[in-house]
């Protein structure tokens, strides 16, 4: 099958976070018959959730006769997309596939496994090391999927990430994040007693203007970006709630993301203190919960990954770039594997203008199976 055959063959496979067994067991299926030996384990991860249908999926392959002694060698990809809002119907031209604009198209990151798999189709018959495959489940949802894994199975020394843009350009750099989400208390009363309140929401916008007045939101001269994302001042299903009461409590949410990990912590002790101070001159308190996801990384020119790059490709003129968003990657090197991304020729994802460029689709695999053979 033709790379562009197998993106279109998973695309038609709907796959949003953790409906995802149907993509899962097409994957499966499709290495285990170029592989017969393949072994095959799956995780729960995500099983917590109602919408559960299966975790990550681990497929590894037998280095061929006479290479069991070469280095393991690892590759992955996420299978779940962000909610798809209908049927994808995808529209190839000459140079590339998009949706027919209603949709998502899918190709973050149904490009970097439809790269894998076209990629087995040819390591099948060369000589190969042990490989390890990963499929996994929840990039799209705070990595959830990768944070429960158990990487006490894989063997590698680190892992190519097939998630991105150019193939030609790999990601060496990518950003950490702090999630939090500030919870601001005064004191309830009847809206006909406006002189009996501390209203929570006072306090939380005041909060907010000073970090905007302080130049404490959007990118931060340090490099560090702050980003407002949720208010909230009531609880339940009414869009509507009553307004006769003036709130007591309201919840602030956020990130802060960037590539020095100091500089975040730092930077969110500023914010903390901000929004704490606010809130106490305005006769309340604020108080935090905060979750750290994944810490920032980066790759240096010398790592085993690039080199291998560099020299199972050297018609490639690769370029080496660092990203504000997150990937896979961020958790791997926290794990002590080395990783970096590469792309598969999607662009705009998550947007009914995505589109995925085939010609950078077919050099994604030529590049993953130069790097998987001896």
């Amino acid at each position: 099958m033709t790379p562009l055959n197998i993106f279109l063959e998973l695309v038609a496979i709907p796959s949003p976070l953790y409906k995802v067994s149907k993509i899962q067991g097409y994957l499966a299926n499709f290495v285990s018959t170029l592989f017969p030996d393949a072994l095959t384990i799956r995780d729960n991860a995500g099983h917590e959730h109602p919408d559960f249908e299966g975790g990550n999926l681990l497929i590894i392959l037998p280095a061929s006769p006479g290479m069991e002694r070469s280095p393991v060698l690892a590759v992955e990809a996420h299978v779940d997309t962000v909610k798809e809002e209908g049927i994808i119907h995808p529209v190839v031209s000459s140079d590339r596939v998009t949706s027919d604009g209603t949709t998502i198209l899918g190709a973050d990151d149904k490009g970097g496994l439809a790269a894998i798999c076209a990629a087995l189709q040819i390591v099948q018959h060369f000589p190969h090391g042990p490989i390890q495959i990963i499929f996994s489940v929840g990039e799209e949802s705070s990595m959830y999927g990768m944070r429960v894994f158990d990487f006490s199975e894989i063997k590698a020394r680190g892992i190519l990430c097939v998630d991105g843009f150019s193939p030609r350009e790999i990601i060496t750099a990518c950003a950490g994040k702090i999630k939090y989400r500030a919870t601001f208390t005064g004191k309830e009363s009847h809206g006909a007693e406006p002189e009996k309140s501390v209203n929570a929401i006072e306090l939380a916008t005041a909060a907010i203007n000073d970090c905007v007045t302080y130049h404490f939101t959007g990118r931060l001269e340090s490099g560090t970006i702050h980003n407002i994302a949720e208010f909230q001042s009531h609880e339940g299903p009414s869009q509507y709630p009553s307004n006769n009461t003036i709130p007591g409590k309201c919840s602030v949410s956020g990130e802060l993301r960037g590539h020095n990990d100091l500089d975040l912590k730092n930077t969110f002790e500023i914010i903390k203190g901000v929004f704490q101070t606010t809130a106490k001159r305005g006769g309340g308190k604020a108080e935090f919960e905060i979750l750290i996801p994944y810490k920032p990384f980066t790759i240096t020119d010398d790592n085993t990954i690039l080199l291998r790059l560099k020299d199972k490709n050297p018609e490639i003129d690769f370029q080496y770039v660092a990203c504000d968003g997150s990937t896979h990657s961020n958790i791997y090197n926290e794990h002590g594997l080395e990783s970096v991304v590469i792309g598969a020729g999607g662009r705009n994802p998550h947007a009914h203008d995505e589109y995925l460029i085939i010609a950078e689709l077919n050099e994604a695999v030529r590049i993953i199976a130069n790097y998987l053979i001896i």
